[in-house]
């Protein structure tokens, strides 16, 4: 009992760290509702009383207090009037308990997914301020769990503690009730229904928390599987793979589903157990004092009203029941979720600086006027005793073109990635004219424009993809079309039938590589940056489709500084001048030494 007691508290303890106290003081005011929805349910149960009464004993109903008042009012003087009072009384209280119930249950539901939304919003929006060694060390199906399955959670516990608190209260305010009509007959029933709920909490308990941590693992599973079938569609296509992914999407939805079956049947079936154990009890328990005491009107007008009573109680016993089983079964994903939150605190009290700033248009720019530095700059990753860089030092010249070289694994990523902000140097730092890079901020950012090797596009129009991640109403056109010209792409764009509103498909699958990579560049470009990187763009491009993309990046010189890496020495032979990463190190190559004289 005892360890329950202390899950119970760890569950508050939970609650109260992932709301916030505006949530709190909302759950506060639904609790109050909660009370009143029992005390309505228990007056629902009461106004039955008049009616039986009044078709066992007419006489005896003139007298009760409930009716006196009505007497003179409309001036009853028929038995038939008094009964069509009496349920006129009745149905005016149940239209009056439902419709409150209906407002109740309105309250419950904008509450628990207001919960649901804000604590989604908050996860993603502390993603989003993670550095990017997070994303690194997350899977996707990871990352959306966290944002939808775990948050998801919290809404079923929170909708479960309302239901739980409605159903027990209305148990007990009916129990009450009960006791006052006929006491032995209300105590067996309730000691039918605690030790009935009791038994099978014991009993399904251990099935619920396993099978629970399965479904979590399952939901996580089928989502990766869905994501490596759609995202990798070409390469398994191509290589007759299908089988081994459909089998992969197969076990884990099996899985998901032994999962749910375990799960519905432990929160379902309770309900008829607890019914047929107290019904069998109540009725029982009336065959013995009709034995023993014999039937009479009083006794059959209590019986009634008990046997109205105890069908109000049974369906929300057994609820409370499934409603234990099914809190019990997401628990596992609960944590999750207080994990993710108190995560997310921390974050939030290391960026109190607010939401990261946006940028959306080509305002407050800082001039770069003479040189990038870095200084004795050291990165290594998490967890790992190797030094990608060690000890750089390394100058860039404003308006210059750097080619930057270097096999597989020497570093030549994590350069860029240190140069872009991405990751912070272990020791040593970036300087632009004389000012840290990380002292910036979004000055920076908005001074950098970066093409990857695999650009990501979205399902979009052109217009879209170019303003990447910035509101349709702040984007510019003349801006658009501008950058289209630097990336040599605006001719093809003019020749489209829809212009800027061509549809590129999902990941840019309507276009060829060459316009993947020009789109990529105009994105780079659009904000005008005075620096573009360009991490090996056009490493998976034939020669001459890279021949004419690097017509277009080399059109730049003189006015942007250009940071090229590249596998191919062909890609960078116009750079002005030439380094390779090694070791950990980069070294100046003379040009004369790598393409003669």
């Amino acid at each position: 009992m005892k360890h329950e007691l202390d899950k119970i508290k760890d569950l508050f303890h939970k609650l109260n760290v992932i709301l916030s106290k505006q949530q709190k003081l909302y759950g506060g005011v639904i609790f109050v509702c909660t009370i009143l929805a029992a005390v309505m349910e228990t007056i629902g149960v009461s106004v039955i009383i008049p009616v039986v009464q009044g078709l066992m004993d007419t006489e005896g109903l003139w007298n009760k207090w409930y009716i006196q008042p009505f007497l003179g009012v409309f001036d009853i003087q028929r038995t038939q009037t008094l009964i069509i009072l009496v349920c006129g009384e009745v149905i005016t209280v149940y239209i009056l308990k439902n419709l409150y119930f209906i407002l109740y249950t309105w309250l419950v539901r904008k509450y628990t997914y207001k919960i649901k939304r804000e604590l989604g919003i908050r996860v993603m929006k502390s993603y989003m301020k993670q550095g990017y060694i997070f994303f690194v060390n997350n899977n996707t199906s990871r990352l959306i769990q966290g944002i939808s399955g775990d948050v998801n959670s919290v809404n079923v516990i929170l909708d479960g503690f309302f239901s739980l608190s409605t159903k027990l209260m209305t148990v007990i305010a009916i129990g009450v009730f009960m006791l006052a009509q006929s006491p032995s007959t209300a105590i067996l029933l309730m000691i039918l229904a605690v030790v009935s709920v009791f038994a099978i909490q014991l009993l399904y308990k251990k099935t619920l928390i396993k099978y629970g941590i399965l479904l979590r693992e399952a939901e996580r599973e089928n989502s990766k599987a869905s994501l490596e079938a759609i995202q990798g569609s070409k390469e398994i296509l191509v290589t007759k793979r299908q089988d081994f992914y459909v089998k992969k999407y197969v076990d884990s939805i099996n899985k998901h589903i032994k999962a749910c079956i375990k799960i519905e049947m432990a929160t379902l079936t309770p309900g008829y157990i607890i019914e047929m154990i107290c019904i069998a009890g109540l009725l029982t328990a009336i065959v013995v004092q009709t034995e023993t005491v014999g039937a009479s009107a009083e006794m059959i007008e209590t019986l009634s009203v008990v046997a109205v009573s105890a069908f109000r109680i049974l369906p929300n016993v057994s609820a409370i029941s499934s409603t234990l089983n099914s809190i019990r079964s997401r628990m596992p994903s609960f944590n999750a979720a207080y994990e993710t939150i108190r995560q997310v605190e921390i974050l939030e009290k290391k960026h109190d600086d607010g939401a990261v700033k946006e940028v959306y248009q080509e305002k407050d720019k800082i001039v770069f006027n003479n040189e990038i530095r870095l200084n004795n700059v050291s990165y290594r990753y998490p967890q790992t005793e190797k030094y990608i860089l060690k000890s750089v030092d390394f100058v860039i010249k404003a308006r210059t073109s750097i080619g930057i070289i270097g096999p597989s694994g020497a570093g030549k990523s994590t350069l860029v990635d240190v140069l872009l902000g991405l990751l912070i140097p272990e020791q040593g730092n970036i300087t632009m004219d004389g000012e840290d890079i990380q002292n910036l901020g979004v000055k920076w950012n908005r001074n950098v424009g970066y093409v990857p090797q695999s650009v990501y596009l979205v399902d979009a129009d052109i217009r879209e993809n170019i303003a990447f991640g910035i509101p349709t109403k702040y984007i510019e056109d003349e801006m658009v079309w501008k950058a289209l010209e630097m990336a040599q792409l605006a001719d093809f764009v003019r020749k489209q039938p829809n212009g800027l509103d061509t549809c590129v498909g999902e990941r840019g699958v309507k276009f060829s590589g060459g316009q993947r990579q020009r789109v990529a560049i105009a994105r780079a470009l659009y904000l005008n940056p005075e620096i573009l990187i360009l991490d090996e763009a056009t490493a998976a491009l034939d020669n001459e489709t890279e021949k004419t993309l690097m017509e277009a990046i080399e059109s730049l010189q003189g006015r942007k500084t250009l940071i090229v890496v590249a596998h191919r020495l062909t890609t960078i032979k116009n750079c002005d001048y030439i380094y390779e990463v090694t070791n950990g190190k980069i070294i100046e190559r003379d040009k004369a030494e790598i393409w003669g004289k």
